[in-house]
């Protein structure tokens, strides 16, 4: 499997993922301002119960409704998840491809984790769609597996942007 591929395919996929997860927050909290709630009090709601939250579980009914999709040739979006205040996005390599559960060695799973670690902790940080994020969730996983092995966990936080 090309790493440099893998990785260039997943940057791209990411920041479109980032996208959609933070404007669908913003939209939720602007609706809440909208119908006459405050900001504060609608993001301390969400932080309270975020997974427990309506407009959150709606969210992911409908990001879930077209999933699995396989997004490229080598990846394929699973599901996304919110557990224990942290939104996750379940990636497949590979799938239908017939790869093994081995096919990338220890050497190239701690490349594809550094380099998803520093491009992903980039957009989260830096794109002010996601401050909505930031500011109610304790965080975002990107969990990305070859066959039933998961191979990375890149877990982010808000503290990760100070």
């Amino acid at each position: 499997m090309d790493i440099q591929k893998l990785n260039q395919n997943l940057n791209k996929l990411n920041k479109f993922l980032f996208i959609i997860l933070g404007v669908a927050v913003a939209i939720w909290i602007g609706v809440e301002v909208f119908i006459g709630s405050k900001v504060e009090y609608t993001k301390e709601q969400m932080k309270e119960n975020l997974c427990e939250a309506s407009n959150v579980k709606e969210m992911l009914a409908r990001l879930n409704s077209g999933l699995p999709s396989k997004l490229d040739e080598i990846n394929t979006l699973e599901k996304i998840s919110c557990e224990n205040r942290r939104i996750i996005y379940q990636y497949v390599l590979g799938k239908g491809l017939e790869m093994d559960e081995n096919a990338l060695n220890d050497k190239d799973i701690a490349e594809l984790k550094e380099e998803q670690t520093k491009e992903l902790k980039k957009e989260f940080c830096e794109d002010t769609r996601l401050k909505a994020v930031r500011d109610i969730a304790d965080g975002v996983d990107f969990v990305y597996f070859l066959g039933t092995k998961e191979l990375i966990r890149v877990k982010l936080e808000s503290k990760d942007c100070e």
